[in-house]
């Protein structure tokens, strides 16, 4: 084994480690996107739920206002 050949074999390593260190990174960005992604999805469904929640209960507020104003309109719903 010639001289020439282990810095060559060392040199192999180095771009093997950097290779494997910018995947990771690159690795680690995505998930962290996916997740920040899924996290935005998550607040917007509560968001939809609270705002149906707050309609939802504005509906039965009128309603309610509406059988006490006239029964007999209220029955027929």
């Amino acid at each position: 084994m010639s001289l020439r050949s282990k810095p060559d074999a060392l040199d192999r390593l180095r771009k093997l480690r950097r290779d494997r260190e910018r995947l990771a990174i690159e690795t680690l960005g995505q998930e962290r996107a996916a997740l920040t992604a899924a996290e935005a999805r998550e607040r917007q469904a509560e968001a939809d739920r609270d705002a149906y929640e707050a309609h939802r209960a504005a509906q039965e507020d009128r309603l309610y206002t509406a059988a006490m104003e006239k029964p007999a309109a209220a029955d027929a719903l």
